[in-house]
């Protein structure tokens, strides 16, 4: 246990999220262009419904959902797509991952 009381996220937990964070991306980059220079880094929280990846690129997360032809939530598409984490835990590791991927992107294509 960690001192917040969490356990440790396996190495197949973690290369979930990465999977789960990779396919979101993905399906950005398919449907907008330069998502990723609408996203401000410091202000992303995947528990906001306004300042999430698809409220910053979208407005709103269920705005990004449709636009993205995304099933409800509880299909679980969002989750399979890194932008909605089950858990504390996958918050934190899902912020960090989609803020490598935002600067990824900002990095290779100046």
């Amino acid at each position: 246990m960690t001192a917040l009381g969490l356990t440790q996220m396996t190495v197949a937990q973690y290369a979930e999220q990465e999977a789960r964070v990779a396919r979101g991306a993905a399906l950005l980059d398919a449907n907008v262009l330069g998502w990723w220079d609408l996203i401000d880094t410091g202000s992303l929280n995947l528990s906001s419904y306004e300042m999430c990846v698809l409220g910053q690129v979208f407005g709103s997360y269920g705005a990004g959902l449709w636009e993205l032809g995304l099933q409800a939530e509880s299909e679980g598409e969002d989750s399979r797509h890194g932008f909605c984490p089950d858990t504390p835990q996958e918050t934190r590791v899902q912020t960090a991952l989609w803020c490598k991927v935002i600067q990824e992107r900002r990095d290779s294509h100046g």
